[in-house]
């Protein structure tokens, strides 16, 4: 495979090897997942967030990721248009970056 765009000195947590794209993240929600780093890439902005499993994963504006969709990723923020039942419109869920 491709080589991950994030040095993985910069995610502790997240190894190369644990490091997907949201294509594999069908089976998660927007709530079991955290954001964990925020960089920027050649075509914006990308968004680190970590599955409870530990696996990490790689999101730009646009993907899916289980039951939202990524609208927009800030400096310190990820913002999902998650899903309601059907008839109801979506509802934005927003994650933040932790500051320590």
């Amino acid at each position: 495979g491709r080589g991950s765009p994030v040095p993985t000195g910069a995610v502790p947590s997240l190894s190369r090897a644990s490091l997907a794209t949201a294509e594999g993240a069908k089976g998660l929600t927007v709530a079991s997942v955290k954001l964990v780093g925020i960089v920027h890439g050649r075509q914006g902005r990308l968004a680190l967030v970590e599955a409870p499993d530990g696996l990490g994963y790689i999101l730009k504006t646009g993907d899916q990721m289980g039951d939202g969709r990524v609208v927009d990723i800030g400096r310190d923020s990820l913002t999902f248009s998650v899903a309601a039942r059907p008839g109801l419109s979506p509802t934005p869920v927003v994650k933040r970056l932790r500051t320590e």
